[in-house]
């Protein structure tokens, strides 16, 4: 038998090893003491010597000895007895010492569970505390994983979120050099294949292994220790987000328990995620409702097709994946339907901070290139957005602008057509150097834009025609207006009138001089002098000095309606001369040119109704005659009298009658 020890006590221990025996062997040695005892006596009081023949002779003669030497039997039955009651409560004691130790390990094992559920559970907490105060997602997953490792002190963890077509769950955020690495090289599993973060993106429930050794792990040499892994979907109510994957140097080490204090992390991470991703939409559409606004700014007062484009590839720069634009109009050669194409460079610079801004050039004009070789030509054609993930693909297909698009370092383009009124009317072509750079929201964000710009450009083409318009209004306006002052100018007879200078009004290429100097004689046919010519080529005041004079020689031109109609001569002295008075004298000739106009056009009105009126006196004398010859003759009365001809002679008959 072993001891407590697990080691073989000695013999003579292993013959008292129980009470039961201790206390029989020494109830049988105290009760040998009774008949040695009363051995002795007998043979004392018998006189006999003391020795072993004495003891054996006295025994033989008193039967009552017999009685005494059974003591030490029963004296030992009886101790065996009470030895066995020790040794069932020595039994009893270590019974109860291992029932108690147990109890305690129980007690350690279940304060360690206990504690390691409360850290579990304040990691958890610091965790969805963490997870709701952050609003940038990038961010939220970063302090997410990292508090995951250090407050549940697991080897490893991810955030995979899955892309636009669910397909993929792509790595988003991990610890360690391996999540920095796996990150940089696009590390994705898909959803539904062999890995558990794929199973747990597809079935939506957690996912464990308890050797990681599964496609899931990474292949990276700081993670080959690890031998058990969980991988938890992130849920956001219906909406599947992506998948939470931790990994652990323990074999076995998510339990239930564990289980379930991750997946409430998970889903606390599910819905900080949610609101992250909500937060940065909602700014997102304000920005670019901003820009928007800011875009249909910049177009109302753009003048010309380049300060349209320049507005546009801005918006795009700002809402879209864009490092280049061309603005696309459809035109009419001889060869037929062409495009002409005009493109911006757009170079993105560092700002402080994680903001950029844009300059935008303008690049090289490019000649028209035939509709039917072009990707804006099959996107003005068709009416519809064409989206090219990888420009290669298109530059196949002999497509002009795709290939000087490739040239440039584009690798992915979109082109959305200009619509105004069921009209296609261009195409804005956007390219980025990245592969598959532009995502749906990207698409609707440069149709959005494509909307304005179809707008713009029809406004601009409507301007243009208004303002071809009026120009020729203007110059029909301007030579009836030298016309009407031609004609005025050869019947008027210019009235002298006291001053001091001259006033000239033009007739055809001579000028009408009114000279109000002393002397007060009407001049024609003077010729310009070289301060009238210079005022009226350049339709400025000038003023020529006269140092001999000492004097300003100023000529002031006449202008109405931007025609020059005559020009005010005047000799100031040099002491009257300010900076002032050019503008003065330009305003009095404003009103001048007003009221020599008004003045033409009272004359000519008052001309009018005076022929009207004699026309009238006329046609009511003439009507007053009922004899033919009266007729006639009354008519040639009015004639000469209203036309002042010598002669009036009138002849009625058919053409070629001699008589």
């Amino acid at each position: 038998m072993l001891d407590e020890d697990g080691k073989r006590p000695p013999l003579w221990g292993s013959l008292f090893e129980t009470a039961t025996r201790r206390y029989a062997a020494a109830g049988a040695a105290f009760g040998f003491l009774f008949p040695v005892v009363a051995t002795a006596i007998v043979v004392w009081s018998s006189g006999l010597p003391l020795s072993l023949q004495s003891a054996l002779a006295a025994q033989r003669s008193q039967p009552l000895l017999w009685i005494i030497d059974t003591a030490p039997v029963f004296l030992g039955l009886f101790a065996a007895l009470a030895g066995r009651r020790a040794d069932s409560l020595v039994a009893a004691n270590r019974r109860l010492g291992v029932a108690t130790r147990e109890l305690e390990r129980a007690k350690a094992e279940a304060e360690g569970a206990v504690a390691e559920r409360t850290q579990q559970v304040r990691a958890g907490s610091d965790v969805a505390r963490a997870a709701a105060s952050i609003l940038d997602a990038d961010r939220l997953l970063r302090e997410v994983v990292n508090l995951i490792v250090d407050r549940f002190g697991f080897t490893y963890a991810a955030v995979f979120t899955l892309d636009a077509e669910a397909r993929y769950a792509v790595l988003r955020e991990a610890t360690g050099e391996a999540g920095l690495e796996l990150k940089e090289s696009g590390y994705r599993l898909e959803v539904g294949g062999q890995s558990i973060v794929g199973a747990a993106s597809a079935w939506r429930k957690p996912r464990i292994s308890g050797d990681s050794r599964q496609p899931s792990r990474p292949a990276h040499p700081s993670l080959l220790n690890v031998r058990s892994e969980i991988a938890l979907p992130l849920l956001a109510g219906e909406t599947m987000l992506g998948v939470l994957d931790v990994q652990s140097a323990k074999e076995a080490a998510f339990d239930e328990t564990t289980t379930i204090v991750l997946q409430s992390v998970a889903d606390q991470v599910a819905i900080a995620l949610n609101n992250a991703q909500q937060f940065h939409r909602a700014e997102r559409q304000a920005s670019a409702l901003e820009e928007l606004n800011r875009l249909s700014h910049n177009l109302a007062i753009a003048a010309s097709l380049d300060a349209i484009g320049r507005a546009a590839a801005t918006a795009i720069s700002s809402l879209a994946a864009a490092d280049s634009l061309a603005l696309a109009l459809t035109t009419l050669a001889e060869g037929g339907d062409t495009v002409k194409l005009v493109p911006f460079n757009l170079r993105r610079m560092e700002r402080s901070g994680d903001s950029r801004r844009t300059d935008v050039e303008r690049g090289a004009i490019l000649p028209a290139l035939p509709a039917a070789r072009t990707l804006v030509g099959e996107c003005i054609r068709t009416g519809q957005t064409v989206v090219i993930a990888d420009v290669d693909e298109a530059t196949g297909r002999s497509y002009r602008d795709a290939a000087l698009a490739r040239n440039a370092g584009m690798r992915s383009l979109v082109g959305v057509p200009l619509r105004l009124g069921g009209q296609t009317v261009g195409a804005l072509l956007a390219g980025a150097v990245r592969l598959n750079a532009y995502a749906p929201e990207d698409v609707r964000r440069v149709e959005q834009i494509a909307a304005q710009v179809a707008v713009a450009v029809e406004s601009l083409h409507r301007a243009e025609d208004m303002q071809r318009v009026l120009e020729e209004l203007d110059a029909a306006n301007r030579r009836l207006t030298g016309e009407a002052w031609s004609v005025f100018s050869r019947r008027s007879t210019l009235r002298q009138r006291e001053g001091f200078g001259s006033l000239f009004l033009f007739r055809q290429a001579q000028p009408v001089v009114v000279d109000v100097s002393s002397a007060g004689v009407d001049q024609e046919g003077d010729e310009l002098s070289p301060e009238i010519a210079e005022a009226v080529s350049t339709a400025k005041v000038v003023a020529l000095h006269a140092e001999s004079t000492g004097t300003y020689r100023i000529a002031v031109p006449i202008l109405l309606r931007g025609v020059p109609i005559g020009a005010l001569r005047l000799s100031v002295p040099e002491h009257s001369w300010s900076d002032d008075l050019p503008a003065t004298l330009d305003s009095i000739a404003g009103h001048v040119a007003q009221a020599v106009e008004n003045a033409r056009l009272v004359e000519e009105a008052e001309e009018r109704a005076t022929r009207e009126h004699a026309l009238a006196d006329a046609t009511a004398k003439i009507r007053s005659k009922a004899d033919m010859d009266l007729i006639l003759q009354t008519a040639a009365e009015e004639l000469t009298r209203h036309l002042g001809a010598a002669r009036v002679t009138a002849r009625l008959g058919a053409v070629g009658d001699s008589e």
